[in-house]
């Protein structure tokens, strides 16, 4: 699904996810809006990410098993992002990691 973002992440039990959430959300959002701006004229409020959230514990599964269910439940979605320019075309996340 085109709408959603999987992360497979870990940290203390001393941080809340909520906690996590707001971190990850605020982050991105301000990188994506800096290294993007046309992203502004969507977003006017500058609220990138939805307001809701899901989290799961996954301390009953291996990693194997969590990494396998992100990629290949995704299934196959069709959106044409040919007519953006080369440096908006969708990419993998690692392309924006220096």
């Amino acid at each position: 699904m085109p709408d959603h973002v999987h992360l497979f992440i870990s940290f203390p039990p001393t941080v809340s996810p909520t906690y996590v959430f707001a971190v990850l959300k605020a982050k991105t959002a301000g990188a994506l809006f800096r290294n993007f701006p046309w992203l502004r004229k969507h977003f006017r409020k500058g609220h990138f990410w939805s307001p809701g959230k899901f989290y799961c514990s996954v301390g009953n599964v291996t990693y194997d098993v969590i990494q396998n269910y992100i990629r290949y439940s995704q299934g196959s979605w069709k959106t044409n992002f040919s007519n953006l320019p080369s440096y908006y075309q969708q990419r993998k996340l690692p392309a924006f990691v220096a």
